[in-house]
């Protein structure tokens, strides 16, 4: 007999799959079945309007916690290297 220690979380048609907790969206989950609970399924505009607003809370706290001497880097793939 198998186990599964693991759940699939699929969201429907203008669904998604979004986690609080986790700050996570997306139309596929797999997680450990003790933490299926923390998932739930909304609308597909809602959870992308969700994501923007963690996205944007996640940037303002990155710049927020740079120090004056750390100019933020807009080009990642900028290199001083020669």
């Amino acid at each position: 007999m198998k186990r599964s220690h693991s759940v699939r979380i699929k969201a429907p048609k203008g669904q998604m799959v979004v986690s609080f907790e986790r700050r996570s969206v997306g139309y596929l989950v797999r997680c450990p079945k003790q933490d299926a609970h923390l998932y739930e399924l909304m609308p597909e505009d809602e959870a992308r309007a969700l994501e923007k607003q963690w996205q944007e809370e996640d940037r303002k706290k990155r710049e927020e916690s740079m120090t004056p001497s750390e100019p933020p880097h807009t080009n990642p793939n900028d290199s001083t290297r020669t």
